[in-house]
């Protein structure tokens, strides 16, 4: 009928305008990665540095072990490390390129039926959750706890995790790999290969967090497909991002329910 709008099948905003002829490449990447290392460094040794300082003009009794082990400095320090380099980024797009940074990102907000849309994203995430959970019950799972359940025993670590967890890191990972990665690999050698590469590049930078048991890789390597595929069809990082962080946010009501560590991501 004439004047009646018509709904993309995945509620999101049309692009109103053709793609960049030009866009990020390699070399922004190399940028990046290698920004973030020293971002991570710095943030790391100040707020350590600032840990000690307070204990010892309050007289906590403080030593470098129970800094690192501490949930609150971790959530801190991924907290400032992320807008440092959420900030490096756009200054790639916006002044080194001279591109619009939501158009390289594909950031394309859900317009149109956004409360359906919304809440059929957040249902894939929740499903994600539970395919994951009964995975890992078939699996061999590592019986020793990792550095992500070791932050787990200060008791206000999981509050903390619920937040950054839930409102943070899924904005910010996606951005970064759905959006940054994405986009470069995407543009060189296509969707599929930019969703298996930043799958396994977001499996990979977890490693860390749980001792780099393949099992739970795995498991991230799978959650990495999804994104990514996802983003692939809606052409959109705001799908994966809603399915992120509900895939986050069960997974944390699974830890505050059973008291015990998951595949979080």
């Amino acid at each position: 009928m004439p004047g009646e709008v018509v709904g993309k099948p995945s509620g999101l905003a049309a692009n109103p305008t053709a793609p960049p002829s030009r866009g990020l490449d390699y070399w922004d990447l190399l940028y990046l990665v290698l920004f973030s290392i020293a971002a991570l460094v710095v943030v790391s040794l100040a707020s350590v540095a600032v840990y000690f300082l307070l204990g010892y003009f309050l007289e906590w009794d403080v030593d470098l072990q129970s800094a690192s082990s501490k949930a609150s400095i971790a959530i801190v320090i991924q907290a400032l490390a992320s807008v440092l380099v959420l900030a490096f980024m756009y200054a790639l797009v916006r002044i080194k390129h001279e591109l619009p940074f939501a158009q390289v990102i594909a950031w394309r907000p859900i317009v149109y039926r956004p409360f359906f849309y919304g809440t059929v994203y957040g249902a894939a995430g929740v499903l994600l959750a539970v395919t994951v959970a009964l995975a890992s019950n078939v699996m061999s799972m590592p019986d020793q706890p990792t550095p992500f359940e070791d932050l787990l025993r200060d008791p206000s670590a999981l509050l903390l995790v619920a937040g950054f967890g839930v409102l943070i890191a899924p904005l910010v990972e996606e951005l970064i790999f759905r959006g940054f990665v994405f986009s470069i690999f995407e543009r060189s050698h296509g969707r599929l290969a930019a969703v298996l590469i930043t799958a396994g590049s977001f499996s990979l930078i977890h490693g860390p967090q749980y001792d780099w048991h393949w099992q739970i890789l795995l498991l991230l390597l799978y959650v990495g497909i999804v994104f990514g595929a996802v983003r692939a069809v809606t052409k959109s990082i705001v799908p994966p991002t809603i399915i992120h962080a509900s895939y986050n946010m069960t997974l944390v009501m699974g830890l505050l329910s059973s008291g015990q560590a998951s595949s979080g991501a």
